[in-house]
């Protein structure tokens, strides 16, 4: 009888721990459609942010790493692009090198296929990137400019290169690029990104940049521009430490924020904020190629803000749109405004000054930019887009307490009242859904 009576509570306890599981599931089921209906029901901002996010691709930007190789004692590499020709076979590869102005670029290069693992040669290739004043940095008596090597073939047996193979003729030491395919921009039936920006992190001389590198700022910089309307972003960071682990994952899993993390291991100093610019956007414009619209390169205190939501139908994209093929780049004004660090939320801080003087901030067309010209040429036409559909307020310290402004003032209504918006929308974010 007792074993009877011990089979019973056996049977009684496993029905028990079956129904709790089914209870445990289905309550975790209620709850998502609980939260659905929230989103329906109210204007949250978080499922708002990460809901939008999902529907749209998201692109490897990241793949395959770049990283600042050494091919001999006076030329670097640091990124490798594969473009094949449209019409006929083969292709080439763009390689973005910092180099001696004084030595010779004596180099030979192979390409690396990876489907039968062969190696083939290709013919080699040189061009400076001329741009006077900041294309030169000097490292001691050493001066170094930006060079674009290319490698052409007129073969590649249907096969996708995985390596660039740049050889010293003197030392015939062979050195290896993994190599980024771009994308064609006229391909059909492509799902296009609006607009990504490229972020630069590193840190130049103890700028007020780089105090203004933390993880709060970080957070409030990513959604900001994500509940504008940005949904793709490459950062290029010199110290892994800049982005920590917990911020990346709190924007890419609770947020959804896109984030394609880059090694930047320059082997000089970081003294050339301007130079490093110029390496950063010819990166940054190869590796999105095909992929989106526009592309801005930018510091973590630049702050975009638009007069209503980025997107095809709002006015910023409908003007740039119906700009002659000839523009490249679009000027946005920028403003800088005092920070008070007592301000949670940057746009609070009202007042700017007329005497900072601010690096130009473009947006720019996303195209393959080695075709005919250089990265970087300064022959780009530029025209500057009215304030009335978006402003840049770069975020800095300011000495002078006298002749600061509201830059409220010089917007119009509707679009302060946006800007007003979207802070509540990142207080809501960062504060008060903790």
């Amino acid at each position: 009888m007792r074993k009877y009576q011990q089979l019973i509570l056996v049977i009684i306890s496993i029905t028990s721990i079956s129904i709790f599981l089914v209870y445990r599931s289905e309550n975790e089921r209620l709850n998502h459609v609980l939260n659905v209906i929230n989103f329906f029901g109210q204007k949250d901002a978080i499922n708002l942010v990460k809901i939008e996010n999902y529907s749209n691709f998201s692109y490897k930007f990241d793949y395959p790493l770049p990283s600042w190789t050494n091919l001999n004692n006076e030329f670097y590499g640091y990124s490798a692009f594969w473009r094949k020709n449209d019409l006929i076979k083969g292709g080439e590869v763009v390689a973005i090198v910092l180099g001696s102005i004084h030595s010779a670029a004596s180099f030979q290069c192979k390409i690396h296929f990876a489907d039968d693992d062969s190696i083939r040669y290709g013919k080699f290739g040189f061009m400076r990137i001329e741009e006077t004043d900041i294309s030169e940095t000097e490292v001691g008596s050493e001066k170094y400019v930006i060079y674009k090597f290319l490698c052409k073939t007129q073969v590649d047996y249907g096969q996708q290169p995985k390596n660039l193979i740049l050889i010293n003729t003197q030392t015939k030491s062979e050195h290896y690029l993994p190599i980024r395919h771009v994308t064609i921009k006229n391909r059909m039936n492509m799902d296009k990104s609006l607009m990504t920006i490229c972020l630069d992190l590193n840190s130049y001389n103890r700028s007020f940049t780089d105090d203004f590198i933390n993880d709060t700022n970080l957070i409030q910089y990513f959604l900001h521009h994500e509940l504008v309307g940005i949904r793709q972003y490459i950062v290029y960071q010199s110290n892994t430490n800049q982005m920590h682990q917990h911020v990346v994952d709190l924007l890419s899993n609770k947020y959804g924020v896109r984030l394609s993390l880059l090694p930047y291991n320059f082997p000089f100093a970081l003294s050339s904020k301007e130079k490093n610019r110029m390496i950063i956007e010819a990166d940054c414009m190869l590796r999105t190629s095909g992929l989106t619209k526009f592309v801005t390169i930018s510091s973590l205190n630049d702050f975009i803000y638009p007069a209503q939501k980025i997107s095809l139908q709002s006015s910023l994209i409908k003007i740039i749109s119906r700009t002659s093929n000839e523009i490249n780049r679009f000027l946005i004004s920028t403003k800088a405004v005092c920070i008070d660090s007592h301000r949670k939320i940057h746009s609070d801080n009202e007042k700017y000054s007329v005497d900072v003087k601010n690096r130009r901030f473009y947006l720019e067309k996303n195209e393959y930019p080695f075709n005919n010209r250089e990265v970087n040429d300064a022959t780009k036409k530029a025209i500057e887009i009215d304030t009335d559909h978006i402003v840049l307020l770069k975020y800095t310290k300011c000495l002078k307490k006298d002749d600061l402004y509201n830059w409220r003032t010089t917007l119009k209504e509707k679009h302060v009242e946006y800007i007003n918006f979207i802070s509540q929308e990142l207080n809501k974010l960062m504060f008060l859904s903790q």
